[in-house]
């Protein structure tokens, strides 16, 4: 009776090390993108310690660890100033509304680009409505700047046509919020509605032959039949969205703010702006408004991922 020899089984050290030879150069290239994540996006998490800290810039990085502990006094300091909640209400109200309106536009987009039957329009609609995605928050507003000049834009050049007076929207007030929920209608609803579309396109086809067969009309078969589908994708998205409910664009609102319009284009992100960094001495009090936002960010999400977890729907965290 022949035996076979049996490999004797490889240790666990020794297979790391045939793997670390076997794949070294994959490994040196992944090292290059690790580094940058865990310096731009896990060190500075160590700036939350300036919140309880009383730190001072010429600290330098170390002056996280060494400067004096004071508790909660910046929360203290935060939540007792007025023009903290200012930053908070018009970050609130900014959101809001692009929660009622940015928010389903992809969705709407999507619904009728679905409807396109001519194959080569509904590409070019496509194509055309992503490109703004790929533009810079500078070129955007340079081309709104453009547009909306006083004394060369179109639309006030429109305006003086009409006997009516030029409107510098730039510097009302009034204006910044329907500006900047425009610019994100824009730029991001042809983006956005590739999620949809893709969903969309893996519904099933015979619920639609059943549905043209029942006499249903095209609308019904939308309502029926597309948007159901869609709706596991809709709170998933949703759920997202909940978690920039704090966040109005830090870019956006960067570019349109200015003194003048300081009552309504103040953001948390722009005040954390303004407190940290034209202010060096209330870099302390800016972390404090920074952890607080990450705070109530993380409370949402996971409310709204609870919701959606009872309604039956997809969650993001089990």
């Amino acid at each position: 009776m022949s035996t076979t020899a049996r490999t004797p089984p490889i240790s666990r050290r020794a297979w790391w090390k045939k793997g670390l030879r076997k794949y070294a150069v994959v490994y040196l290239l992944l090292l290059i993108p690790v580094a940058v994540v865990f310096i731009f996006q896990y060190v500075p998490i160590l700036g939350i310690l300036m919140a309880f800290k009383d730190y001072k810039l010429k600290e330098g990085f170390w002056g996280i660890f060494t400067s004096p502990n004071v508790g909660l006094k910046h929360f203290r300091a935060v939540f007792a100033s007025g023009a903290f909640y200012t930053a908070l209400f018009n970050t609130l109200k900014l959101t809001t509304l692009k929660l009622l309106i940015v928010f389903p536009a992809p969705i709407i987009f999507a619904l009728m680009l679905n409807e396109i039957r001519h194959k080569n329009y509904k590409r070019f609609v496509q194509t055309i409505s992503t490109l703004p995605n790929f533009f810079s928050t500078i070129t955007i507003f340079g081309i709104i700047q453009t547009l909306l000049s006083p004394s060369y834009g179109l639309v006030n050049m429109f305006l003086q046509s009409t006997g009516r007076d030029s409107i510098f929207f730039l510097g009302r007030p009034e204006w910044i919020r329907p500006l900047a929920v425009s610019w994100d209608v824009w730029q991001g609803t042809g983006w956005g509605a590739i999620v949809y579309l893709a969903v969309i396109t893996g519904i099933d086809a015979e619920l639609y032959e059943a549905a043209i067969i029942d006499g249903t009309s095209r609308f019904q078969s939308m309502a029926r039949i597309t948007l159901p589908g869609l709706t596991p994708a809709i709170l998933l998205m949703f759920v997202f969205r909940i978690a920039g409910i704090l966040d109005a664009g830090f870019e956006q609102m960067l570019v349109l703010y200015s003194t003048a319009v300081h009552s309504t284009a103040v953001t948390l992100d722009v005040f954390v702006l303004l407190r940290g960094v034209q202010d060096i001495s209330g870099i302390s009090f800016a972390a404090a408004v920074g952890l607080f936002r990450s705070a109530v960010t993380v409370i949402l999400v996971l409310i709204a991922n609870q919701i959606s977890k009872k309604l039956g729907y997809v969650a993001v965290f089990d």
